[in-house]
């Protein structure tokens, strides 16, 4: 039952998708660089401060954004990554699977950052919050660019997937509704 579903779902993302997914990667990525960067690179003018003032208005934002991530994750696991997994001989696996690596750290310390109260977790989440986060934003700077380079951009043209699956929503796809329903029209 679950190779039947998964022969069927499709493991190209849609351009919608696609562009959710790059857009939460840009507002989240670039909202915690510019977060970092204030909260490690950059000094007061204030003599009696050690941040910045911009600190918390950044962390916030990031914050306020890191959901969209969360979600865009969820979708891109559901539609993409896990039909991937089971694909055998899938193009970009390898860096697939290190981009799917680093997404669990990087999601889960950065809730834990948040509840976190000691001074000596907190520390360790920060760390490891830096350092998948980083692992992430290159990884998905490399996987976007390793397709893009391929020529892999132009697949929505197509109604078939590389490897064979039907598209999402293309109504001439064996098993899709539309097709079924125009079945029992005739019958």
């Amino acid at each position: 039952m679950t190779l039947r579903l998964l022969e069927k779902r499709s493991v190209e993302l849609t351009s919608a998708e696609r562009w959710y997914m790059h857009l939460a990667n840009g507002l989240v990525g670039g909202s915690g660089l510019v977060y970092a960067g204030f909260r490690y690179l950059a000094k007061s003018d204030d003599p009696y401060s050690t941040l910045h003032p911009a600190v918390p208005t950044t962390q916030h934002l990031h914050v306020l954004l890191a959901p969209a991530l969360v979600f865009a994750a969820g979708l891109l696991w559901k539609t993409h990554i896990h039909p991937r997994w089971h694909a055998k001989g899938s193009p970009r696996r390898t860096s697939g699977v290190a981009l799917v690596l680093a997404l669990f750290p990087m999601l889960v310390s950065g809730y834990l950052l948040q509840v976190a109260t000691d001074e000596r977790w907190r520390t360790v989440w920060v760390a490891v919050h830096l350092s998948a986060s980083a692992a992430w934003l290159l990884g998905y700077g490399g996987h976007v660019f390793r397709a893009l380079a391929a020529g892999r951009h132009d697949r929505l043209d197509r109604p078939v997937s590389a490897l064979g699956h039907p598209r999402r929503g293309d109504p001439s796809a064996p098993g899709s509704t539309e097709q079924a329903a125009a079945g029992q029209a005739n019958d």
